[in-house]
């Protein structure tokens, strides 16, 4: 008896192996070596609107909701959330343009 509970305690423990490689996988969600939501307040801090910043995280192989980018957009646009929802990426001018030549704009 005490086998056939230790079977399932082994199945159960399969399927959260699956779910740190879940984890991982999100965290690999830079650009330039920064997160996709610092990114996305370098963009909006650059002006970059909402359709052409959703292109450019995709063609960076990040997918982020329309929603959720637009509220990062704002945050950076608006200096007065940073310090509550975290700063821009200190991105140069020359790495903004990069991102942008990389979709053809």
């Amino acid at each position: 008896m005490k086998h056939s509970k230790s079977t399932p305690k082994d199945s159960s423990s399969q399927p959260s192996e699956p779910a740190s490689e879940t984890k991982q996988a999100g965290r690999k969600n830079k650009i330039l070596g920064f997160s996709a939501c610092a990114v996305a307040k370098a963009l909006g801090q650059a002006g970059i609107k909402l359709e052409e910043a959703d292109q450019i995280l995709r063609r960076q192989g990040v997918e982020m909701s329309r929603a959720s980018l637009s509220v990062q957009l704002g945050f950076g646009r608006n200096e007065a959330t940073w310090e509550k929802r975290g700063e821009p990426a200190p991105l140069t001018e020359a790495q903004i343009a990069e991102l942008r030549q990389a979709i053809g704009q």
